[in-house]
């Protein structure tokens, strides 16, 4: 990932983004749970298919945390299932406060929603329908909103 150059490309954003979408991130879930505490305005937060298992780099260590966004806002969780990354983000030194959250294809994220439910107002759960064949139709969604 590009830790030792976050500053050099993201570091004129810390102090203004409120919303951030991460998509298909080669990265180790700390990594990922850094870049997002360097944002202390973030409100929404975004994560689609990010890459599990990957493994840190020899020389480039990950800074600790030392402060967390208020993250009140949305989550949205696409195919984000690896088990550290969520368990990172219910652990977030701030906690999580978002009021809604959507998951989809997102195995294991019950431990998000524990961690952010006393705030929740909206969690939607999208998954693929499957037609009379059993096939899955991913052109289809199906909406379930608690």
């Amino acid at each position: 990932m590009f830790i030792p150059v976050f500053n050099e490309h993201f570091g004129m954003f810390t102090d203004t983004l409120q919303h951030l979408g991460i998509r298909n991130a080669y990265s180790t879930e700390q990594e990922l749970l850094y870049i997002i505490c360097q944002f202390p305005l973030l409100e929404d937060l975004t994560i689609v298919s990010p890459a599990s298992g990957i493994a840190a780099r020899p020389g480039h260590p990950v800074p600790v945390i030392t402060q967390s966004p208020p993250l009140r806002g949305e989550l949205i969780l696409v195919r984000a299932d690896s088990r550290e990354l969520l368990d990172g983000l219910a652990g977030l030194l701030g906690g999580l406060n978002f009021r809604s959250m959507v998951q989809l294809e997102c195995g294991g994220s019950q431990v998000v929603s524990a961690a952010c439910g006393r705030n929740l107002m909206l969690v939607t759960y999208l998954w693929p329908s499957h037609g009379d064949d059993g096939e899955s139709n991913s052109s289809i969604l199906v909406r379930n909103a608690v």
